[in-house]
Protein backbone atom coordinates (compact mmCIF):
# COMPACT_ATOMS: atom_id res chain seq x y z
CA UNK A 1 0.00 0.00 0.00
CA UNK A 2 2.65 2.43 1.13
CA UNK A 3 4.46 1.44 -2.41
CA UNK A 4 1.54 2.61 -3.94
CA UNK A 5 0.94 5.68 -2.97
CA UNK A 6 4.99 6.72 -3.19
CA UNK A 7 4.69 5.61 -6.59
CA UNK A 8 1.03 8.04 -7.25
CA UNK A 9 3.38 10.70 -5.03
CA UNK A 10 6.63 10.37 -7.69
CA UNK A 11 3.98 10.49 -10.78
CA UNK A 12 2.02 13.56 -9.57
CA UNK A 13 5.81 15.58 -9.18
CA UNK A 14 7.28 14.45 -12.33
CA UNK A 15 3.71 14.98 -14.37
CA UNK A 16 3.51 18.01 -12.53
CA UNK A 17 6.92 19.94 -13.65
CA UNK A 18 7.42 21.20 -16.78
CA UNK A 19 10.84 22.67 -17.76
CA UNK A 20 10.29 25.54 -19.65
CA UNK A 21 13.68 25.94 -21.65
CA UNK A 22 15.06 29.37 -23.88
CA UNK A 23 13.43 29.24 -27.02
CA UNK A 24 13.31 31.75 -29.90
CA UNK A 25 10.83 33.52 -30.64
CA UNK A 26 8.59 33.12 -33.75
CA UNK A 27 9.68 34.80 -36.66
CA UNK A 28 6.01 35.98 -37.38
CA UNK A 29 6.41 38.35 -34.12
CA UNK A 30 9.63 39.86 -35.26
CA UNK A 31 9.03 43.86 -35.51
CA UNK A 32 9.22 47.43 -33.87
CA UNK A 33 6.30 47.48 -31.40
CA UNK A 34 4.54 50.99 -29.52
CA UNK A 35 2.51 50.99 -26.94
CA UNK A 36 -1.44 52.10 -27.94
CA UNK A 37 -0.79 55.03 -25.16
CA UNK A 38 1.53 56.84 -23.47
CA UNK A 39 2.94 55.06 -20.33
CA UNK A 40 5.59 57.55 -18.65
CA UNK A 41 4.92 61.38 -19.06
CA UNK A 42 4.90 62.29 -22.31
CA UNK A 43 6.78 58.85 -23.22
CA UNK A 44 5.76 55.47 -25.08
CA UNK A 45 6.65 52.37 -24.43
CA UNK A 46 8.66 50.64 -27.95
CA UNK A 47 9.59 46.98 -27.70
CA UNK A 48 11.96 45.69 -30.47
CA UNK A 49 11.42 42.03 -31.21
CA UNK A 50 13.76 40.14 -32.66
CA UNK A 51 13.98 35.99 -32.74
CA UNK A 52 16.71 35.66 -29.77
CA UNK A 53 16.47 39.21 -28.63
CA UNK A 54 14.20 42.11 -27.22
CA UNK A 55 15.25 45.76 -26.90
CA UNK A 56 12.43 48.05 -24.67
CA UNK A 57 12.69 51.33 -24.42
CA UNK A 58 10.39 54.94 -23.79
CA UNK A 59 10.48 57.43 -26.09
CA UNK A 60 7.90 59.65 -27.92
CA UNK A 61 5.57 58.68 -30.89
CA UNK A 62 7.72 59.10 -33.17
CA UNK A 63 10.68 57.46 -32.05
CA UNK A 64 13.07 55.96 -34.79
CA UNK A 65 16.35 55.55 -33.11
CA UNK A 66 17.49 53.37 -30.16
CA UNK A 67 18.23 55.58 -27.07
CA UNK A 68 20.92 55.02 -24.61
CA UNK A 69 18.92 54.02 -22.57
CA UNK A 70 17.66 51.16 -24.23
CA UNK A 71 17.64 47.65 -22.21
CA UNK A 72 18.37 45.12 -24.29
CA UNK A 73 17.82 41.34 -23.24
CA UNK A 74 18.95 38.82 -25.31
CA UNK A 75 21.50 35.61 -23.93
CA UNK A 76 20.97 31.92 -23.78
CA UNK A 77 18.73 32.04 -20.43
CA UNK A 78 17.04 35.60 -20.68
CA UNK A 79 14.14 34.55 -22.83
CA UNK A 80 12.14 31.40 -22.45
CA UNK A 81 8.59 30.54 -23.54
CA UNK A 82 6.27 28.76 -25.60
CA UNK A 83 4.32 30.19 -28.29
CA UNK A 84 2.68 32.86 -27.79
CA UNK A 85 4.15 33.64 -24.69
CA UNK A 86 7.36 34.40 -23.27
CA UNK A 87 9.18 35.54 -20.11
CA UNK A 88 12.53 37.27 -20.03
CA UNK A 89 14.64 38.40 -17.07
CA UNK A 90 18.15 40.32 -17.15
CA UNK A 91 19.97 41.60 -14.33
CA UNK A 92 17.57 44.26 -13.14
CA UNK A 93 14.33 43.86 -15.37
CA UNK A 94 12.01 40.97 -15.65
CA UNK A 95 8.76 40.50 -17.24
CA UNK A 96 6.80 38.89 -19.68
CA UNK A 97 4.98 39.11 -23.19
CA UNK A 98 2.12 37.79 -25.08
CA UNK A 99 1.73 37.85 -29.14
CA UNK A 100 -1.39 38.03 -30.70
CA UNK A 101 -1.51 38.99 -34.75
CA UNK A 102 0.01 42.37 -34.69
CA UNK A 103 -0.28 43.48 -31.22
CA UNK A 104 1.96 42.19 -27.63
CA UNK A 105 0.81 42.79 -24.48
CA UNK A 106 4.08 43.55 -22.01
CA UNK A 107 4.11 42.94 -18.44
CA UNK A 108 7.19 45.08 -17.24
CA UNK A 109 9.65 45.72 -14.28
CA UNK A 110 12.57 47.58 -13.92
CA UNK A 111 14.66 48.36 -11.32
CA UNK A 112 17.41 49.91 -12.03
CA UNK A 113 20.22 52.47 -10.18
CA UNK A 114 19.26 55.08 -13.13
CA UNK A 115 15.56 55.15 -12.66
CA UNK A 116 13.19 54.63 -10.07
CA UNK A 117 11.14 51.22 -9.63
CA UNK A 118 8.69 51.03 -12.90
CA UNK A 119 5.85 48.70 -13.05
CA UNK A 120 3.87 48.50 -16.23
CA UNK A 121 1.24 46.11 -16.17
CA UNK A 122 -0.61 44.70 -19.85
CA UNK A 123 0.59 47.35 -22.03
CA UNK A 124 -0.72 46.48 -25.34
CA UNK A 125 1.62 47.13 -28.07
CA UNK A 126 0.98 47.83 -31.96
CA UNK A 127 3.00 46.46 -34.59
CA UNK A 128 4.30 49.58 -36.40
CA UNK A 129 4.82 49.34 -40.30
Amino acid sequence: MMKNIYLILVLFLLLGCAVITPTDIESTYVGIYRSVDVVLPEKYLWVNVKTTELTIYFGSQNEKSLPSSAVKISGDTAIAGLDPNYSFQSGTISGSVTFSDRELYITYLANTSTTDIIVLKDVKCVKQE
